[in-house]
């Protein structure tokens, strides 16, 4: 029997929660909701690109926020599938870690003050790079390094203070940032709304060493401590 595609997402994101529920395409998973669907889809040079889209909510948020990503693979559920299975893997700790009461082993955080108020910040990320020539690429440790991102970009962007944060509940900070031969692409998202002015996470970078496709992706959740 033929899965059709954005089933396949979502049954994909669900099994990664042993406690998730599904109806009409949102995971519950108690804490937190996940609307799951597609975007755009198709080919991407020799390969297969899908854009997954999940809208969180729940979890003390101030409302529903989108998070984007693209899954790559010789076919649509392969791509499909191995987006989902990575944005589950990489950011379902860190909801569960900064959204509910579990005790989450092995998530990353660190501590922020801001504007006086003490924050605890839970972050992974899910990084792709592809190669377009047969001469090989860097792998993501790297390339990430060449961007300066340690240990995080969410503690860089953070710590400018340019970013407003509410004492009262938690945040969704979402970094994007991706290469192409040609230019660079820099995203920062809080709840949803663009932060600019963070062109400099992408532009101190040396050039790739190799004919490539990078893309650096971060989840942060800022938590009042």
């Amino acid at each position: 029997m033929t899965t059709d595609p954005e089933t396949l997402l979502v049954t994909t994101i669900a099994r990664h929660f042993p406690e998730a529920r599904i109806a009409n395409h949102v995971v519950d998973l108690g804490f937190v909701q996940l609307g799951c669907r597609l975007g755009k889809v198709g080919p991407f040079g020799s390969i297969q690109s899908a854009q997954l889209l999940f809208d969180v909510s729940g979890g003390e948020l101030a409302g529903e926020v989108q998070l984007s990503m693209n899954g790559y693979g010789p076919t649509l559920p392969e791509a499909i599938v191995g987006g989902a299975c990575g944005w589950a893997c990489s950011f379902g700790p860190v909801l569960r870690a900064a959204l509910s009461d579990d005790v989450v082993d092995r998530v990353a955080s660190f501590v922020l003050l801001h504007r006086g108020t003490p924050f605890r910040v839970y972050v992974d990320a899910f990084d792709h790079v592809l190669q377009f020539a047969p001469a090989g690429c860097e792998d993501t440790a790297t390339a990430r390094e060449r961007f300066a991102a340690s240990p995080w970009f969410a503690f860089h962007v953070l710590g400018t203070g340019a970013v407003a944060l509410s004492a009262e509940r938690p945040q969704l900070l979402s970094i994007f940032i991706g290469e192409l031969p040609d230019r660079r692409i820099v995203e920062v998202k809080l709840d949803g709304v663009v932060q600019p002015g963070f062109d400099s996470l992408a532009t101190r970078a040396p050039p790739a060493p190799a004919d490539q496709m990078v893309a650096l992706r971060e989840l942060a959740i800022v938590v009042p401590d």
